[in-house]
């Protein structure tokens, strides 16, 4: 499973079901027949990081920057993926020198600024990831949304109980129709081994957000088993024992 951070919304539909070598070949296939369009190499680069795959990925996002005309609609994502290859490869100074080559172009500087402390929390720069979680908060002037990618990244960054803290913090001030965050809540407490609630959060995640707990949750259950089920699997299973 990649890491939580890095599942974006993707319109292909092989690539939204983790399928990157599927993906991957489809890409591959594309840019054979559109060798100047620098969509089909981000896409590769793409799948490549997801699969681990860094240096073939730069590679690959190189062509993609290369044949880019400077309007492009593609080179937000390029220079963010950039960012993701080379911070995997501990070169963060790199990695931040493409993520800054998004300053001046149309895109969501906020979204930048929490990758930017996402790659520096990564690359153990806990005082400048703050700086930049900062800047993202005041920019989307405190919007829940922002904060709850912040402490999507502090999670997979293994700042467990900081992500547990928050989340408690930002699920309780939220209105009752609020559906996001209750799935890494749930997976929080896992972590942490409080069970009870681990089953709370979780059978809120399911009723509010079954779409968010299959991208979060599923890979804690057998294959196929529907978000809906997940709790009275696990009763089921604790009966059993």
């Amino acid at each position: 499973m990649p890491r939580l951070y890095r599942q974006l919304a993707f319109d292909n539909c092989l690539y939204n079901l983790g399928n990157y070598e599927s993906a991957l070949s489809y890409f591959k296939r594309y840019s054979e027949q559109a060798n100047d369009d620098e969509f089909g190499y981000l896409y590769q680069g793409t799948c490549l990081i997801n699969l681990g795959r860094y240096e073939e990925a730069i590679r690959l996002l190189d062509m993609a920057i290369d044949i880019a005309p400077v309007d492009s609609q593609y080179l937000p994502e390029i220079y963010q993926e950039m960012a993701f290859g080379y911070s995997e490869l501990q070169d963060p100074d790199t990695a931040l020198y493409y993520l800054n080559q998004t300053k001046m172009l149309d895109c969501d500087h906020i979204s930048m600024e929490i990758i930017k402390g996402h790659i520096l929390l990564a690359n153990k720069r806990p005082e400048e990831a703050s700086e930049a979680f900062r800047e993202a908060l005041a920019q989307s002037k405190d919007s829940p949304r922002t904060m709850l990618r912040i402490i999507v990244s502090l999670y997979d960054n293994q700042y467990t109980q900081t992500s547990y803290i928050f989340l408690k913090r930002l699920l309780s001030s939220m209105p009752a129709d609020w559906n996001e965050g209750y799935s890494y809540m749930a997976l929080c407490c896992r972590d942490l081994k409080k069970p009870d609630e681990f089953l709370h959060y979780l059978k809120l995640a399911t009723e509010k957000n079954p779409k968010e707990a299959r991208t979060v949750l599923g890979a804690l259950f057998p294959e196929g088993t529907e978000p809906q089920d997940y709790y009275c699997y696990l009763i089921n299973k604790l009966n059993k024992t």
